[in-house]
């Protein structure tokens, strides 16, 4: 990783090539006089990227293969829900985590993101996980020696049975009522269906 600044008076971005950033470098290139390299404020160029709608706040630059985007800003990459929430809400604190309530990762609406932590985070989740092909139901698997539906969920690092069920339906009620029982922030189970 290149820690060295570019050699112009003044400019604190990396440098790339030459001893110069590529803004600096492009210049002495084009054989014209090397001058400060003007660029919009970061939050300026943040916002810029962002369309607000009544709900989410969606973010339109470019993401990850997972849904999250970062932004570069006082030379390192910052995710942009956590840059948001920062400059408009405050501190996030250390080792916490930035859970979005609306399930959109490319939302920085900061109403919708709350400090939590790793568990919370892993709490709140909305789906059942890409390995479940059977059910299509968060903590709902085929038990293949029963010919029945098994209800599982993890809390506190322990893998809990909830037991075995007859339809998706009764698993899906069964291990609903145990994360409200447990979980502190699985919103959706809160919700009747």
């Amino acid at each position: 990783m290149n820690n060295r600044t570019c050699s112009f008076s003044g400019c604190l971005r990396s440098a790339k090539s030459r001893g110069l950033c590529n803004g600096h470098y492009t210049q002495k290139y084009r054989g014209v006089e090397l001058k400060p390299i003007r660029e919009p404020d970061s939050q300026t160029r943040f916002w810029a990227r962002v369309t607000k709608t009544e709900s989410c706040w969606e973010w339109n630059g470019p993401k990850t293969s997972g849904g999250y985007a970062q932004f570069s800003f006082q030379g390192r990459h910052e995710y942009v829900h956590r840059l948001a929430y920062e400059w408009m809400i405050g501190d996030i604190g250390d080792g916490m985590f930035l859970d979005h309530i609306c399930h959109n990762r490319a939302c920085v609406n900061p109403s919708h993101l709350r400090p939590v932590t790793n568990k919370q985070n892993a709490e709140h989740r909305q789906n059942a996980q890409r390995n479940n092909q059977g059910s299509g139901v968060r903590g709902v698997y085929w038990h293949e020696s029963s010919k029945k539906w098994r209800g599982m969920l993890r809390h506190n690092g322990k893998l809990i049975g909830i037991g075995v069920f007859q339809t998706i339906a009764e698993a899906e009620a069964a291990i609903q009522a145990k994360r409200r029982e447990l979980f502190t922030h699985s919103d959706h189970d809160s919700i009747t269906h």
